[in-house]
């Protein structure tokens, strides 16, 4: 979960396997669940938190003695309606910049997430909106999210690369090969129905 430039870790508590590592919060995902729609359960669950859930980040794998664990990371963001967080089997939670990453003893799931993690976090400096906006539709490239009236948008990755394309050409004709070059990054030839 990303805000101002931090993401939300949390310390693994006492009565949980791995108590005391670090991670991002989440949980298992149930037979026939959707992953993404497994992520908001479990963060409403654990954190009563509402998020809408971007771009995978990365994927982790542990073997945690009894079953190996696959751990798929993705960027999220609180909702418009988002209540205060609430600790109900994390001992602590904290908001932590790209450079605090490295200073928590993270669960071995997590960790090959760090990098793709930082990087992003640096992108999204905190002294800048790192959202492109047009009336109520907000777009944030860095975790490819996009909302409309706090609504989160449920859109391909060529749609959002369209919708990224014309939010930075405010006010600007986009001619189709224009937005093919943006968004597919190649000609198309004449006979193409896009």
């Amino acid at each position: 979960i990303l805000r101002d430039g931090r993401c939300l870790a949390t310390l693994r508590g006492p009565r949980m396997r791995l108590a005391g590592k670090w991670e991002f919060p989440g949980g298992k995902v149930e037979e026939g669940e959707d992953p993404r729609d497994a992520l908001v359960r479990e963060l409403r669950e654990e954190l009563r938190l509402e998020v809408n859930i971007g771009a995978l980040l990365g994927t982790g794998y542990a073997d945690d003695g009894e079953s190996r664990v696959r751990l798929d990371v993705y960027a999220a963001l609180l909702a418009a309606d988002a209540s205060e967080l609430r600790l109900l089997e994390h001992s602590e939670a904290r908001w932590v910049s790209a450079d605090e990453l490295d200073s928590l003893d993270w669960a071995e799931a997590d960790v090959p997430v760090l990098a793709r993690l930082r990087a992003l976090l640096r992108r999204r400096s905190p002294t800048r909106d790192p959202c492109l906006r047009t009336g109520d539709l907000v777009y944030d490239p860095a975790a490819r999210l996009a909302e409309r009236g706090g609504q989160p948008l449920d859109l391909t990755g060529r749609e959002l690369g369209i919708l990224e394309t014309l939010l930075r050409r405010p006010g600007w004709i986009v001619s189709r090969d224009a937005l093919i070059e943006s968004v597919w990054g190649f000609d198309f030839p004449d006979s193409s129905n896009l």
